[in-house]
């Protein structure tokens, strides 16, 4: 499993953990038969005979992505759509979430891979909570028993050049009162946590 280090915690247990980049990460990238990524494999990779590429996605497609970016070159930010392509070309599947995901992965990621609709791992743990994961979960956030937590995490928009909270969080916590605890979580592209 590859992450930074800093991350490597939040590995599941029983996992090998490597640092990119590394000597042991380009072994394993070199030996192993599956490929597993939310994001592109990257140039450096040579694909071994019989390796399997299995791209994750990121979140569900409600924003323009892909091939769709041609038309938005702002938004694109010099995308290499050759490059992209040929990234595409690489993989054996993709992972989606739902119907929709895969039309669009579909449209936008144009190649010969095929559409696992299994879910979407980073939420699928979310379905399949119990009572004892959801009051350890409310514990580490400090989400206080008997109050309702709402989530807000604003996905990137590309028609803006700025990607400022458009919801005043403070104005939000004030109106809902004490019986409500709002979670803000910013979008991975953008970094840091949003001010609440």
């Amino acid at each position: 499993w590859a992450a930074e280090r800093v991350h490597h915690h939040t590995v599941p247990p029983g996992t090998r953990r490597l640092a990119p980049g590394t000597a042991a990460h380009w072994t394993a990238l070199a030996r192993s038969r599956y490929l597993v990524r939310e994001g592109p494999f990257g140039p450096g990779l040579v694909r071994r005979r019989g390796q399997v590429l299995v791209q994750t996605q990121a979140g569900t497609p409600l924003k323009h992505m892909g091939l769709d970016l041609q038309e938005r070159p702002a938004a694109a930010q010099g995308t290499d759509f050759a490059r992209l392509l040929r990234e595409v070309d690489s993989w054996d599947y993709v992972l989606s979430a739902n119907r929709h995901s895969t039309l669009t992965w579909e449209r936008v990621h144009p190649g010969d891979w095929t559409a696992l609709e299994y879910g979407q791992p980073r939420t699928d743990v979310l379905q399949r909570a119990t009572a004892a994961d959801v009051a350890r979960l409310r514990e580490t956030l400090g989400v206080p028993e008997g109050t309702v937590a709402i989530l807000y995490a604003p996905t990137h928009r590309d028609y803006r050049r700025t990607q400022r909270s458009a919801l005043d969080l403070e104005r939000v916590v004030r109106r809902l009162g004490p019986r409500f605890v709002v979670l803000a979580r910013a979008h991975p592209r953008h970094g840091g946590p949003l001010a609440a």
